[in-house]
């Protein structure tokens, strides 16, 4: 053990960005660990003082707002750092022109999501207005580019503190609605709240680069073209992954939702570990 320690310093020491890019993936780690031990905990107990009606109806909203996340996350992360590494263009102009599309392909699928809901209507009309109001989350998703400013300077500490901040925030709103015996409608909002406060300590962190920016048709044109196909792909692997939410809520009922939603979230606190 004493010589693999040793053989690491040394690596490191003659390969200061490999030293850079570990340190940001014990970050990042740390980060999804912390998240993984408030999430299971705060889901165990919202799942308790719900049931599985009220539990499986909150699911429900979540993930079929979830299976539109795709058009707020069109233009390939990967794609959006090479640009951003580019010294061709201006890395203000690059987040301005991928916030567009992004806003853009937002909006369509909240309209989708309003024409689905209005065509499905499931629960009554309360319930299709509570879902459309979660689904604003799609726009609010679309500015997670901005941590990909931070991913492509390997400058990682400020996202651990911006995520674990705002996942500590998140949870202790769902843990105070517990204890106040507060209603899906507050629950869903938890989740909103959560997203919101992230967005602005990122961007706070980056100065609000995209404002000074301007669109390149030409960079928007590229970004788009090389991002049609990953987007349907995601958008086919959202629905696969979601899907059968809505069949259990079509043709079963909302405790076997409940049931369903808490095995499917136990699975999903682990899959930071493969990523």
């Amino acid at each position: 053990m004493k010589k693999i320690i040793q053989k690491f310093k040394a690596f490191s020491e003659a390969h200061p960005k490999a030293k850079k890019v570990l340190e940001g993936v014990g970050y990042i780690f740390s980060e999804k660990i912390l998240k993984f031990l408030t999430g299971f905990l705060v889901h165990a107990i919202m799942a308790r003082y719900l049931g599985p009606d009220k539990f499986g109806k909150l699911s429900y909203i979540i993930k079929t707002v979830n299976i539109f996340y795709a058009f707020s996350l069109f233009g390939v992360d990967e794609i959006v750092v090479k640009y951003l590494l580019d010294k061709t263009y201006q890395r203000q102009d690059i987040l301005k022109t991928v916030l567009s599309l992004r806003i853009g392909m937002s909006l369509i699928g909240i309209l989708i999501l309003g024409i689905f809901l209005v065509s499905v209507r499931p629960e009554g009309n309360k319930f299709i207005l509570l879902t459309f109001l979660y689904g604003t989350q799609i726009l609010i998703q679309a500015f997670n580019l901005f941590e990909l400013d931070f991913q492509s300077r390997l400058n990682f500490k400020p996202l651990f503190w911006a995520n674990n901040i705002c996942n500590f925030f998140s949870a202790g709103l769902r843990i105070l609605g517990v204890f106040t015996k507060m209603g899906i409608p507050y629950f869903v909002s938890t989740y909103l709240a959560g997203d919101i406060l992230l967005k602005i300590i990122v961007q706070w962190k980056i100065g609000y680069k995209f404002l000074s920016g301007k669109y390149l048709p030409e960079v928007g044109k590229a970004i788009a073209k090389s991002s049609w196909p990953h987007f349907l792909a995601t958008f086919v692997v959202l629905l696969d992954q979601r899907v059968s939410f809505l069949f259990i809520e079509e043709y079963l009922n909302a405790d076997a939702l409940g049931n369903y939603s808490v095995a499917v979230t136990l699975v999903d606190l682990w899959v930071f570990l493969p990523m």
